[in-house]
């Protein structure tokens, strides 16, 4: 009777995970990164494929297209490490499907970690935006900077 009872609790958690949806990624080489001022060079702002990140050292903007299947609430898992400035670490602002999900979300370390949010969209395809807000610097004293390492979802 044991075995029956361990063969169907080990078919049934097969089944489950089986069904469980992985988080879909969106490729860092898919974002389009933009600098806010013109006249950056571009060599301050980017995605670096090598190092696996997207890096931002002057207020830029990465931007995506990603398609969903269906409407309703989005998870979203942003993995993003900075480097600190005179007072704060790195902040951003996200916009998913056209809609502010957060007007200044401050890192909570500088070191990478997954940061989670959630957004209500419109099936089809949407875009993110991740716009780094506060750039400050100060030549051999500090220098505020973002990296975004991955971003992911799932319904």
């Amino acid at each position: 009777m044991r075995r029956v009872l361990l063969a169907v609790a080990v078919v049934f958690a097969a089944s489950a995970a089986a069904g469980a949806a992985e988080p879909t990624e969106i490729k860092l080489s898919e974002f389009k990164v933009k600098a806010k001022n013109d006249g950056a060079g571009a060599d301050l702002f980017g995605v670096n494929e090598g190092e696996g990140k997207i890096f931002m050292y002057v207020l830029a903007v990465a931007t995506a297209e990603f398609e969903v299947k269906e409407d309703g609430a989005v998870k979203f898992a942003i993995e993003a490490s900075g480097d600190m400035g005179a007072k704060d670490k790195a902040k951003f602002k996200l916009t998913i499907g056209g809609k502010e999900v957060e007007k200044e979300f401050m890192l909570t370390q500088n070191e990478a970690k997954v940061y989670t949010f959630k957004a209500d969209v419109k099936k089809g395809k949407q875009k993110i935006e991740i716009e780094f807000l506060n750039d400050d610097y100060k030549e051999g004293e500090y220098d505020t900077n973002l990296y975004i390492h991955s971003v992911k979802f799932e319904k």
